[in-house]
């Protein structure tokens, strides 16, 4: 569960402090938890994440950061067009900026393809498929925090240094240079 909550933190940080920080709804963050509650990975995400998200996000709202955070959550059944229905509704109707955990390979890679080009922030915590890093990777980008006097207005912290295309984000594992991989 710790290590839930510190994911959930880094998820809490991208949709605050990210590049589209001007697009959170209402200057509450939303974070979506997209997970199996009624299936076979029930026991291992469901209302446990839940629940680990709403922890990190009342310590996250306790340490006086004037930022508001909001957890919903929905169950995917497992069926990448469920997940992606949520998701695609959270994107457009109830302005969730992230969405989290998604234990399920179908589903995580749908909700990828779906937010890539979005404001929305994806982190597949539990999605097993090498495709994420792999043909189905979206860019990676390189931040870099301002000065104090760089700054313009409330939360602007960071500076896109660059973007790593999605093709250049991965090298294959075979070219990792470890001798246990042959």
């Amino acid at each position: 569960m710790r290590g839930f909550r510190i994911y959930l933190a880094l998820a809490l940080s991208c949709a605050a402090w990210g590049p589209a920080h001007a697009e959170i709804s209402g200057d509450v963050v939303r974070v979506g938890v997209l997970n199996d509650i009624s299936g076979i990975f029930q026991d291992t995400n469901g209302m446990g994440s839940v629940e680990a998200a709403r922890m990190a996000a009342e310590d996250f709202n306790g340490e006086a950061r004037n930022i508001k955070v909001e957890i919903v959550y929905a169950d995917h059944q497992n069926k990448a067009d469920v997940g992606s229905s949520i998701a695609r509704k959270w994107l457009d109707v109830d302005g969730v900026d992230a969405i989290v955990d998604v234990p399920n390979s179908a589903v995580g890679l749908t909700i990828n393809s779906l937010v890539r080009d979005s404001r929305m922030t994806f982190l597949a915590s539990s999605t097993a498929s090498s495709d994420l890093t792999g043909k189905a990777c979206s860019p990676m980008y390189l931040f870099e925090v301002k000065k104090p006097d760089e700054s313009k207005y409330p939360y602007d912290y960071y500076r896109l240094v660059s973007t790593i295309p999605a093709d250049q984000a991965f090298r294959p594992i075979a070219d990792g240079g470890c001798s246990l991989v042959k």
